[in-house]
């Protein structure tokens, strides 16, 4: 019945928001493809809430959703890549329990690539607080130094202050 009502012509953006909700709760097998038929093909500027409905169920088959999300141009804005990195990195920890590392190697990658290109500090500490959860062997990730001068390099004051942040996340001083 959900997904007939998400489906349905009289159903409102809200109303699909509700029950997407309602299906990753239910972990119902479909709600990875309807959360893209809303980031994708129907955006409305609803794309937080449905980061956080699909953040209810991290299911790691968004995985490759999340991280074409995430590298959309024009970007995201801030308050949407954090909602993204952080549901990333549940998703990176929950295809690691399961034992499917071809997708936590792909949140991690996603993950790893916002550094040289994000200026927002927030995002920043969304993006390494989702490593440090989604990473107990900080040694799977890009070399550690060089993804630091990446961000170091990245200039301004939300720059340097997010550098510390990360280089401390990733000494696992997470605050």
């Amino acid at each position: 019945l959900l997904q007939d009502a998400f489906r349905s012509r009289e159903a409102t953006n809200d109303d699909r928001l509700l029950i997407l909700s309602s299906l990753a709760r239910l972990r119902d097998e479909q709600t990875i493809e309807m959360a893209e038929r809303l980031l994708t093909r129907e955006p409305h500027g609803d794309e937080a809430e449905v980061l956080a409905a699909l953040a209810l169920h991290p299911d790691p088959a968004g995985i490759g959703m999340v991280a074409d999300f995430v590298e959309r141009e024009p970007p995201p804005d801030a308050k949407e890549m954090v909602a993204a990195c952080r549901l990333l990195g549940e998703m990176a920890a929950a295809a690691e329990v399961s034992g499917d590392r071809r997708q936590t190697d792909r949140a991690l990658r996603a993950l790893q690539r916002l550094f040289p290109k994000t200026l927002a500090g927030e995002v920043y500490a969304a993006a390494a607080e989702a490593l440090a959860k989604a990473v107990d062997d900080i040694a799977l990730l890009e070399p550690p130094v060089a993804m630091l001068k990446r961000v170091e390099h990245a200039g301004g004051f939300a720059g340097r202050k997010a550098a510390g942040h990360v280089r401390a996340d990733l000494r696992g001083d997470v605050r």
